[in-house]
C-alpha cells in the first residue's frame, strides 16, 4: 500500500478593516455618501503609507473635501 503526502503550507492572515458610517445629510444621495466615504478610505490609505516613495496608482484619487 502506499501513501501520498500532502505538502501543508503555511496559512498567512491578512488585517481586514470594516466600514459602519451614519450620515446626518439628507441633501446628498447614497451613492455620493458611499463615494465621499471611498475617499476619506483612499487619504487614510495614504496617510499610513506616506513613508513610501511611490505609491500604487490606485490610490490616487481627489481629497474627498474637493469632491
Amino acid at each position: 500500500m502506499e501513501y501520498i503526502a500532502t505538502r501543508l503550507q503555511p496559512i498567512k492572515s491578512y488585517p481586514t478593516y470594516q466600514l459602519h458610517a451614519f450620515t446626518a445629510n439628507d441633501k446628498l444621495g447614497t451613492d455620493k455618501v458611499f463615494s465621499i466615504c471611498v475617499l476619506e478610505t483612499l487619504k487614510w490609505l495614504r496617510l499610513r503609507l506616506n513613508q513610501y516613495d511611490m505609491l500604487p496608482q490606485e490610490l490616487t484619487a481627489p481629497e474627498p473635501e474637493n469632491y
